[in-house]
């Protein structure tokens, strides 16, 4: 296991998944267009995980872990990385057990704390992540290609604004 300097593992706050019961009856309309929206576009192109056409032999969880480390850039602690893909320490625990035998990840400690185990990708694991990100490139450009220039500008601008809210950020951005 290889020792990681400096690196404090860091737990994501998640927002609220629950909103009032107004809001939620006001916004109806609008999610069942979205989910309209989604179902014509799921006729024309498959919405899948980014690593689905890699030709590998990994479940969902597993690609979504890889992904989820890729995005990151760095290690995460076991905790923060079930919190992102949304699973159980054990089964993560599992998850990153079979990715590491795949040679995709590999377990490190933390020189900080020597009790917290680290995951980061190996090299094979961050070229398996770069090949999922040029997929998911390839289909956000084939959406946004479908906009004129204005409307992709306004698109990423108002998601843009929606992930700030989300993550907490809206304070720090810029007007």
């Amino acid at each position: 296991m290889a020792t990681v300097r400096n690196q404090k593992p860091s737990a994501v706050e998640q927002p609220p998944r629950t909103i009032d019961a107004g809001v939620a009856a006001e916004l109806l309309p609008l999610v069942d267009r979205w989910v309209e929206q989604l179902g014509a576009l799921l006729r024309v192109r498959s919405l899948r995980d980014p690593l689905g056409d890699l030709a590998l032999e990994l479940t969902s969880a597993q690609k979504h872990a890889v992904v989820a480390l890729g995005v990151e850039r760095r290690p995460l602690s076991m905790s923060a990385l079930a919190q992102r893909i949304d699973t159980s320490l054990p089964a993560t625990t599992g998850i990153v057990d079979r990715l590491e035998r795949a040679g995709l990840v590999k377990r490190l400690r933390d020189d900080g704390d020597r009790r917290v185990v680290l995951v980061g990708l190996t090299e094979r694991g961050r070229a398996t992540f770069g090949l999922a990100a040029d997929q998911m490139r390839e289909g956000m450009a084939w959406f946004l290609a479908a906009l004129s220039a204005e409307d992709r500008a306004t698109f990423v601008a108002v998601f843009g604004r929606a992930v700030d809210v989300l993550c907490g950020r809206a304070a720090e951005r810029k007007p």
